[in-house]
């Protein structure tokens, strides 16, 4: 899909990355496995601008929620590692 018509798609960047987000965590909830880990770091990472801190915690707290507190700590801990590495 050529990138000015993602673009279109959504009223604003912020928008977009909620789309993607809420897309990530509810069929990796869903399929109760963790969602992609440095996606989850972007997301927590992203949650503190004020447009977005409100959406993405509610959307976190659930994929936490739906894959366990271990699962969600091996998914921080793999993300740290990937940009360590």
């Amino acid at each position: 899909m050529p990138q000015p018509h993602v673009y279109a798609s959504f009223a604003n960047k912020h928008a977009l990355f909620l789309a993607c987000a809420e897309r990530a965590f509810s069929s990796a909830a869903r399929e109760g496995r963790g969602a992609d880990a440095e996606f989850v770091l972007q997301a927590l990472a992203a949650s503190r601008d004020p447009l977005l801190s409100d959406p993405l915690r509610a959307l976190l707290a659930v994929l936490r929620t739906r894959i366990g507190e271990d699962a969600f700590a091996k998914l921080l801990s793999a993300a740290a590692g990937s940009i360590l590495a």
